[in-house]
Parts: C-alpha cells; sequence; structure tokens
C-alpha cells in the first residue's frame, strides 16, 4: 500500500489499486484526504430525470444523486382547468432496492449454523418484492472470510437468487469483514443504477481481523461505502462479535434500527428476520408490487401501480369547482413520503370577456350580473364562473377592473386572455 489516498484505495491479496475515490481526480485533495467534486448543489449536474435530485454533498464534497422517492409529474401543481374536464395525472415512485448481501463463511461458523445462515438469507429475499421483470429489487451475495468473493451479482430474478444462496458451499478461513463490504460496495456501484437505494447487510459471527491493520483497512471500507451513499445494516451472531464493531459497521439512518445482535443462528430467523423487515419496510402491496395510495379529491381512496420505469397514473379525474387536491402516500425503505397536488376548477367561458349572460356582447347586463355576483360572492355557478376574468378562482377587485376594461374594450377579447386591471 503507498499511503496515497488519491490514487485509490489499495486491498491485501493482489495489492492493485481500487478505482479513485473522486469522480474528478483533479480536484482530490492529498493533504486532507478527501474529494472535491462539488462545493454547493450548482455544481452537481442534472442526470435530467424529474425524479431524482442531484445534490452535493458537503461533508464528502461530491455530488449524489438522491433515489426517487414520491412526486406528481403533470400536470403541474395549481394549474388551472375547465369544471369537468378529464384530467390524466402522472407521477414518479421510488425504483426499488439493490441489497448485496455480505455473508461471512469463516471457519468460525459450524455446518450446522452455516445451514441456518443460509435458510436466513434464503427466507429474507423470499420475503422481499421481485417483479417479474426484475426491476423492483434486486439481490447479489458476497461471502467473506479471509478475503471475500462475489457470490452472485446484481440479480432481479427471485428463484435464482434463492438457488444460488442454497448451494454455497462454506470454504473457512478467518474474517475479513472489511474484504466483503468492499467487494459489496463495487458491486453497487458498478451495477446499481441511479435512482434505486443502495443496501448492504453484513453478517458476521466473529471480528474482523484480517489484513494486517485490520481495523484501518475496515475504516476504509466503511469510508467509502459511505462516499457512495450505500446505507449498511450490520448483524452480529454468538458471543464472539463484538458490538462496538457492530455498531461501527452499521449506518447512522435516523429513526431506523441498522445494528442487531443474534444470540445463535437460530435466533436470526425467530426475531432479527422480522425487525430487519421493519427496517428494509418498502412500497409494496399484497402482491408484492409498488402502490402508492391515493387519496382524491372527493375523499375517495384509490390506489394506483408503480411500472418498473417508476411512472405512476392516477385514475381520471374530472375537475370540481375550486381546488382539486390529491394527495399520495408510498412507503419507502427509510420512512414514509407523501405528495399533493392542487388543481383548480373554474367555469368555462369561452365567449366574450365580461359577456355573462352569453349573447355575444358585453353590456350593462353582464355589468348587473356582475355586480351581483361580485357582492353575493356566490361565483360557484356558470354565470358567476365566467365573471372571475382572471381566472384566479374568486371574483374580487381586479376582476372588477378587468369587468370595466372589458365594457371598454371594443376588441372585445377572449378568455383566457380577458383585460386586466
Amino acid at each position: 500500500m503507498d499511503g496515497m489516498f488519491c490514487n485509490g484505495r489499495e486491498l491485501c491479496g493482489a495489492c492493485a489499486s481500487k478505482r479513485a475515490p473522486c469522480v474528478q481526480t483533479d480536484l482530490c485533495d492529498e493533504a486532507a484526504d478527501r474529494c472535491a467534486d462539488c462545493t454547493s448543489d450548482l455544481d452537481c449536474v442534472d442526470d435530467g430525470d424529474p425524479c431524482t435530485v442531484e445534490t452535493c454533498d458537503t461533508d464528502w464534497l461530491t455530488c449524489r444523486t438522491a433515489p426517487c422517492s414520491l412526486s406528481f409529474d403533470a400536470p403541474p401543481d395549481q394549474a388551472v382547468f375547465p369544471i369537468g374536464e378529464p384530467v390524466d395525472l402522472v407521477g414518479r415512485g421510488p425504483r426499488g432496492l439493490d441489497l448485496v448481501l455480505v455473508l461471512d463463511e469463516s471457519g468460525s461458523i459450524a455446518p450446522a449454523d452455516f445451514v441456518a445462515l443460509k435458510e436466513f438469507a434464503r427466507a429474507l429475499v423470499e420475503g422481499l418484492p421481485f417483479l417479474s421483470d426484475g426491476t423492483a429489487a434486486r439481490v447479489g451475495v458476497v461471502m467473506f472470510s479471509s478475503g471475500s468473493r462475489r457470490v452472485l451479482s446484481l440479480n432481479g430474478n427471485k428463484q435464482l437468487v434463492i438457488n444460488t444462496i442454497l448451494s454455497i458451499q462454506q470454504r473457512g478461513g478467518f474474517t475479513c469483514i472489511g474484504c466483503g463490504i468492499d467487494d459489496g460496495a463495487d458491486e453497487l456501484i458498478a451495477d446499481g443504477p441511479p435512482g434505486a437505494t443502495w443496501v448492504m447487510i453484513v453478517l458476521t459471527d466473529g471480528q474482523n481481523n484480517l489484513p494486517a491493520g485490520p481495523d484501518l483497512h475496515l475504516a476504509g471500507a466503511l469510508e467509502a461505502a459511505a462516499f457512495h451513499g450505500i446505507t449498511i445494516f450490520a448483524i452480529g451472531v454468538g458471543g464472539a462479535v463484538l458490538d462496538t464493531e457492530i455498531e461501527r459497521i452499521a449506518s447512522d439512518v435516523p429513526g431506523v434500527q441498522t445494528a442487531y445482535y443474534a444470540f445463535d443462528f437460530t435466533f436470526l430467523q425467530t426475531v432479527i428476520l422480522n425487525a430487519l423487515f421493519i427496517g428494509l419496510a418498502g412500497p409494496y402491496g399484497a402482491n408484492n408490487v409498488y402502490t402508492v395510495d391515493l387519496t382524491l379529491p372527493d375523499g375517495a381512496d384509490a390506489v394506483a401501480l408503480v411500472d418498473p420505469t417508476g411512472n405512476f397514473t392516477v385514475p381520471q379525474w374530472a375537475i370540481m369547482p375550486g381546488e382539486n387536491r390529491f394527495t399520495a402516500r408510498i412507503g419507502t425503505y427509510f420512512g414514509p413520503k407523501t405528495a399533493s397536488l392542487r388543481l383548480t376548477g373554474v367555469y368555462p367561458c369561452e365567449a366574450t370577456c365580461g359577456d355573462l349572460n352569453g349573447d355575444g356582447s358585453v353590456n350593462l347586463r353582464d355589468f348587473a350580473q356582475f355586480t351581483s355576483c361580485f357582492f353575493g360572492r356566490s361565483w360557484h355557478s356558470p354565470v358567476c364562473g365566467c365573471g372571475d376574468l382572471n381566472g384566479d378562482t374568486r371574483i374580487d377587485m381586479a376582476d372588477f377592473a378587468a369587468m370595466i376594461a372589458a365594457l371598454e374594450n371594443p376588441a372585445k377579447t377572449v378568455p383566457p386572455d380577458c383585460p386586466g386591471p
């Protein structure tokens, strides 16, 4: 190891340099052992995806693409539509979970316990949601002992993942936890597209004891994982684990338990599995597909399915008078998310501006009707609705001024280009 930060981390074994820690190596700060890809959000290039957000992580001075959460894409918030017009609403939801299982296969695990470890991993995968095309959840598997090996790259075929896990043969050896974390991070970085949630589950029955300087090696692996925005759930099994090391490996996520302890390998299946599913609670319904819970403007509930590309469609809606508020709710891996959309319904007035009675001219009869609507504030009718000349869902002094202008305007403009005050 050359001790240099900017040319990448080295691993024991072949001692080959890993990829450079910085996207732009010319901005790497060797003296401070840190990257400087950005200093503010303005330095981060938008990927063009309306669902993701590019921000500058000021702790690491690197740009991150935040996973998709929940949003309404179209129509725009506070758009105005004629009452009764059917409107198609489209939103974006989370894209799924890329999960790498980083599992101990060291010699301290008895054969029967290794079978229990694999059964735990199988049950975990069994409970995760997979869509038929493999885009909801993908799982990869890394085994570690004296070194590490990638048994399976990220894959969305549930049965293939399960079959691979059950076929793993234990190799034995020491316990290089940092090796497994490095391999798991490499798999996510290489095969995990932006927009998905990146997670590792690290399970061990011992303490990190390889390579030479294992503490520094593990620290480097954890730093690399954190740098790339990977969340780690850590599980320690048995009395040989070091509690402080499990806590150190586990990511700090507010409100989410990421460090777990099991007395033995049978305890994994009975307690840890259920607790872990709570920590990994995702946006899925009973059929293992993405679902978005909706509240429509009339108070009715509805459910929308999220397709593999992250889109969901709200049932077509006929605009009602006034505010039409839509609320979407979805569970994510780290807490619920909500989004809202407000559309305004106005009565369609296709006649000349100010022609409230629709006789083709703007005159004092229209002004008299407008005055009645203005003082009565009762515009939820076709006649008074047409008195809302500026389309802001109110009949107020701005509309009064526009009505006067309409009486005086020989051009007789038509909505939505009515004269302003």
